[in-house]
């Protein structure tokens, strides 16, 4: 860490640099800054500002900021101020009395031993003379402009004050205070001005009492035309000791007298406050989920906490608005605690997935398994009946299974020789390898009712040869042909015949049994002679029975929520047929046993890879446990990166992490937001207030991307995905049924035509052409349910850390809403940024579903002295949580796994300071996502869906992003093109609104006096509700911000948590949760005028916080630089009270390379 905040020492205010960032909030020695709160009295708000200045001094220039002062005798501030006439001053008192050396200059001799010629002074005093007159002269015409400047602008904007902190010297500034309006009125001016910033003296000089510091009143023109060049001008000054600055208290007030030769009796009114950047433990703004003070040692896992404080004015008493954003403890276990489980879910899918490819294997006729039958065909000769030999002849083979209607084709389209008297068999002309299978289950009803009551104990088939026999003809004369050939055209009859065995008959032959298999014509049936050839049959060695199809209960695809057991594929991958419940509708009965006949619809090569996708991710898995485990052991290395460089697992996951796929499943960017208001005094006792948020990025799985999973196949997120992936099931069902009904109408024919089929031919083209597209949706159905499944682990092991550190929060300071959590559920509200266009698209998609799947989660607080399972997970550096275990119950709810999250707490606080109700009893979440876009993109894809909804009032605001695309000019690393769709905003703000409605009406039920009705759906609305539910009726096509705003003001009603998020967790999340911050700071402060709104001072503390607050060293964690990624384009498309101010911004280069090392990203 860096060892002091020299970036912020500075020679003037115009090089001074008033943004926070981690260099200031690491200054070491840690928590031993001294916090000075100044508030000025009426006496110091000059009259007219800088005019009475310019006025009082219309024969001299004024000193600028760049004036050297003379030293002011110290004062302690603890003797009683006296009346101070403002003439006749002393010169080390006056701002401008450099300027009366003037006359003087010209008469001090210099001594320099040197200079002794008199050639030397008289060029000296020349020099000085053109100086001099030169700094008149501009000094004159500055004086000039001022005065037009402020003419011309007429006291529209007022003067602005700063105080700053100096050396004793006077010329290095500590820092700065925020510039504050000089008040215009007396009303205003008699209230004196209080400034919101404090100054903060170095830890080094606060620790020696010798130290003097200076305080320095500086005043400046607001005109507009000086808005870029007004110059600074000192009112006054006062230089403190830090002896005199020592208490004992925690806060304490003390007044200084300003030295000025222009304020009389101006007075510095002081809260000198202790460093508040750790928060007392137990005390208001802690939580448990703060790491201890060993978390943030040098070699710890932990980044020190973000603090900036505030001071406010009510009734003339100083209240102390303490802003923090902590790392979470939490995140990292969670996160290796999902993942643990999910390793586990994931090697039963896995060895599921590699039985059933072994019994895919068992049942191919190709390869020699040990299993299976063994059959060699040779074939020799057809002999044919008639005396006319074809003039070509092709034989193609196939095989009928017993358990499957459908042929499979053996050979293809091999020659083979024609006799029309026996010769001799010769071996080896035509011979053929296959292994079938032992077929003892599923055999056809058909081949069933052959056999009567004599039930075979396994059948291998039949064989079915085809014989295509080609015969040439001449006919008419061929008008084509060349002149004078008399060429007749020549043409071909073809004739199809077939022979059919069944290879059981010839089990274990001995070789050299020829055999004469009668050939009949398919059409007519009438024999056309005999087939020699030799079939060898034996069965395998050793009795082996069928590879056993291992149970997919407990797999990852089960405990992830995807429900397929309705899906009626087979294989029956990923389908727990022990569990599926069987439907007693006779037509779902009679498609399933239709489908049981036509066999697998997958190929080994599918499910080959689909094993080894499976594979892959098991082991990805499993290296994210250790890897996880290993940094809760954290073993410090010499390496020691900045932290948006650091790529290792840390509780805190920089956003330009998104990409690394080993850090996906932990949350990123996460921090526990609080805010804490004291009154300024020494007795503390007295009620405050607490506020906070949980923000962080979005819960998405950024590394796997939102591209399409295969050619032509779905993109996006979660949400989409899954939506698709129910289209590809509907897909699949009529693909299904399309293949039954061409199956019904062939037999059926078959059976007109007098033709006693069983099993379909391999080349009816129609039927295999629809058995394919099966195949093919099959094998996509899969891969989408797979690519879901993963993507819901990282997604949901991201937000349960989230919500987690969002609830330990909320029972860390309130106690008063534990009964209705154990018996409602713990409110969770998310907050969403993001904008429904490329790749946010997919965010806000992945981030629906990773919410939505904490509803089955319920946590359970336990003595940690309690035996933990051997899985649980070590909770590193937290003072009260020692560890955490997850586990999945067997009691689904709508088909969908239930979880229990164990947290092991510290016995004396488990006894002492927990809620009964928490004791006893789990909270089961209750989350909600709100989601609104608020930058440029969304206002570009509500403008095209508005445009292009005026030109075809049925279309869809669902479309291709040609107007969309490229608005921003900070782009990420990579191109986000896509599709908008703003429609998903109004669904999800409705989904919400109807979940928090359920909510507010359980915990706080409506008579029907009360209750309001929703007009579209007859819904009755919570008057709670009613302001939010208006918000989002009229949000269609628009950027509403007051729906955010809403739903989190309710969500604190109801005693729900919430948490703030966009694409990175520290831009958009900044704006949002700064303006909240202030609202609520509003809000206390006017409790008892709470109905008396002011907007602008509502603004204008959001911006404070902006600039001087915790998120600028947030934006420098996440990515190195302190701006935020926004350009002034971008921000003109902002909601009002979102934007931020221009001096924060990285500006209009991608990458932000208008910065040394880059690094910006939107």
């Amino acid at each position: 860490m860096p060892a002091s905040g020299s970036s912020h020492i500075s020679s003037g205010i115009s090089s001074y640099n008033p943004i926070s960032n981690l260099e200031l909030q690491y200054a070491a020695p840690v928590g031993h800054r001294l916090h000075l709160f100044v508030r000025l009295n009426p006496n110091c708000c000059l009259i007219g500002g800088v005019e009475t200045l310019l006025k009082q001094k219309q024969n001299q220039s004024l000193t600028s900021i760049e004036s050297t002062e003379t030293e002011i005798p110290m004062t302690d501030g603890t003797e009683e101020p006296q009346p101070r006439m403002a003439d006749p001053i002393s010169r080390g008192d006056d701002p401008f009395s450099f300027l009366n050396q003037q006359g003087q200059e010209g008469m001090v001799e210099p001594t320099s031993t040197f200079d002794t010629s008199g050639k030397r002074k008289s060029r000296q005093k020349v020099g000085k003379f053109f100086s001099n007159l030169a700094k008149q002269t501009q000094q004159g015409l500055e004086k000039g402009i001022t005065n037009l400047a402020i003419r011309a602008d007429q006291g529209k904007n007022p003067d602005i004050l700063n105080v700053g902190l100096y050396d004793a010297s006077g010329t290095q500034l500590w820092c700065l205070t925020e510039p504050h309006p000089l008040p215009t009125t007396d009303y205003e001016r008699m209230k004196g001005v209080a400034f919101a910033i404090p100054l903060s003296i170095p830890p080094q000089a606060k620790l020696d009492p010798s130290t003097i510091v200076t305080l320095k009143l500086w005043i400046k023109s607001g005109a507009t035309l000086l808005k870029q060049t007004a110059k600074h001008y000192l009112l006054g000054q006062c230089h403190l000791s830090m002896e005199s600055l020592r208490f004992s208290e925690v806060m304490m007030t003390k007044s200084f007298s300003l030295q000025s030769s222009v304020v009389v009796d101006g007075q510095l009114q002081l809260m000198i406050c202790r460093d508040l950047k750790f928060p007392p433990l137990y005390g208001r703004s802690w939580s448990l989920t703060d790491p201890d003070m060993a978390g943030y040692a040098q070699d710890s896992l932990f980044h020190l906490p973000l603090d900036q404080s505030y001071g406010f004015e009510k009734d003339s008493d100083w209240w102390i608005a303490t802003e923090r954003a902590t790392e979470s403890s939490l995140v990292l276990p969670v996160s290796t605690a999902v993942a643990q489980l999910a390793q586990k879910a994931c090697n039963i899918s896995l060895t599921h997935a590699t039985s059933i490819n072994s019994a895919l294997l068992a049942n191919r006729h190709d390869s020699d398994t040990g299993r299976n039958a063994t059959v060699r065909l040779d074939i020799g000769y057809f002999l044919l009946d008639s005396d006319a030999l074809p003039s070509a002849a092709q034989l193609s083979i196939h095989w009928q299974r017993p358990d499957c209607i459908f042929e499979t084709e053996i050979v293809t389209n091999t020659a083979v020789p024609v006799q029309t008297i026996q010769v001799p068999f010769s071996k080896g002309m035509a011979t053929t390898f296959f292994y079938p299978k032992l077929v003892t289950d599923d055999i056809l009803p058909a081949i069933l009712q052959q056999y009567g009551s004599n039930q075979p104990t396994y059948l291998l088939g039949n064989v079915r040869i085809l014989i295509s026999l080609s015969t040439a003809k001449t006919g008419a004369v061929d008008p084509f042909a060349p002149t004078g050939t008399g060429s007749q055209a020549l043409t071909a009859e073809e004739e199809t015949l077939q022979a059919i065995f069944p290879l059981e008959s010839y089990i274990s032959k001995p070789d050299g049994d020829i055999m004469s298999i009668p050939v009949y014509h398919t059409t007519t049936g009438e024999s056309m002679g005999k087939l020699i050839l030799e079939v060898k049959v034996d069965l395998p060695s050793q009795s082996q029975s069928s590879p056993q199809l291992l149970s997919s209960s407990g797999g990852l695809t089960n405990l992830m929520g995807l429900d397929i057991d309705n899906m009626q594929t087979v294989p029956p991958l990923d389908r727990d047929e022990t569990h599926t419940t069987l439907s007693h509708e006779p037509n779902i009965q009679r498609r399933e046993q239709q489908l049981r006949t036509m066999g697998n619809f997958m190929t080994n090569e599918f499910l080959q890879n689909h094993v080894r996708v499976r594979s892959e991710d098991l082991t990805m898995l499993t290296n994210r446990v250790e890897s996880y485990r290993e940094a809760l052991i954290y073993n410090p290395k010499d390496d020691v990166l900045p932290s948006h460089k650091d790529r290792k697992p840390k509780p805190f996951r920089p956003s330009s992490s998104r990409t690394t796929e080993e850090l996906a499943g932990i949350p990123f960017n996460v921090h526990a937001v609080t805010l804490s208001i004291e009154k300024g005094q020494a007795n503390l006792a007295e009620k405050g207030g607490f506020f906070f948020n949980v923000t962080c990025g979005a819960p998405a799985d950024h590394a796997r991307g939102f591209g399409p999973l295969f050619e032509k196949g779905p993109s996006g997120g979660l949400r989409r995905l899954e939506a698709q992936r129910l289209e590809w099931i509907q897909k699949l069902h009529e693909a299904q049924s399309a293949l039954i009904h061409a199956v019904s109408t062939f037999f059926t024919t078959s059976r007109q035509n007098n033709q006693n089929i069983i099993h379909v031919p391999a080349r009816n083209n129609l039927i295999s052409a629809l058995r394919w597209r099966v195949f093919e949706l099959t094998h996509q159905y899969h891969d989408i349910t797979w690519a879901c499944t993963i993507r819901r682990v990282n997604v949901f092991s991201q937000a349960l850390g989230i919500a987690l550190t969002s609830y330990l929060t909320s029972i860390s300071q309130n106690t008063t809403w534990c009964d209705l959590w154990v018996k409602h559920g713990y409110l969770v509200t998310f907050e969403g940024l993001l904008s429904a266009v490329g790749k946010e698209l997919g965010m806000i998609e992945d981030a629906s579903i990773g919410v939505n799947m904490l509803r089955n989660v319920a946590v359970q607080l336990v003595t940690a002295e309690s035996e933990p399972a051997a899985d649980s997970v070590h909770v590193v550096n937290s003072p009260n949580i020692k560890w955490v275990h997850m586990m999945s119950t067997d009691n689904a709810i709508n088909n969908e796994t239930q979880f229990i999250l164990k947290l092991g707490i510290n016995a004396e606080y488990f006894a002492t300071r927990l809620a009964g109700p928490l004791k006893t009893h789990p909270v089961r979440l209750y989350p909600l996502l709100y989601q609104v876009g608020v930058d440029i993109r969304q206002a570009a894809a509500h403008a095209h869906m508005n445009a292009k909804s005026q030109l075809n009032p049925s279309g869809t605001s669902k479309t291709e992003t040609e107007g969309v695309k490229n608005v921003s000019l900070l782009d990420d690393e990579d191109q986000d093109d896509g599709v908008a769709d703003t429609d998903v905003l109004v669904a999800l703000n409705y989904e919400a609104l109807r979940k928090m409605n359920v909510y507010a009406n359980a915990i706080s039920p409506m008579t029907p006096a009360s209750s309001q009705e929703n007009g579209t759906q007859n819904q009755q609305i919570h008057p709670v509700l009613a302001s939010l539910h208006s918000h989002i009726v009229g949000s269609s096509g628009k950027m509403n911000h007051g729906i955010l705003d809403e739903a989190a003001a309710v969500a604190q009603k109801l005693g729900g948590g919430g948490v703030v998020f966009c694409k990175s967790g520290k831009d958009r999340t900044a704006m949002h949760v700064t303006y909240k911050q202030a609202q609520y700071i509003h809000r206390f402060l006017q409790l008892e005028n709470a109905t008396i709104i002011q907007p602008e001072k509502i603004y204008d503390d959001a911006t404070k916080m902006r600039v001087y607050g915790t998120r600028l060293p947030i934006c420098e964690k996440n990515v190195g630089q302190a701006k935020y990624a926004f350009n002034t384009l971008q921000v003109r498309f902002m909601p009002d009270m979102l934007k931020p101010p221009i001096s924060t911004l990285a500006g209009f280069l991608k990458g932000g390379a208008v910065f040394k090392g880059g690094g910006i990203e939107s």
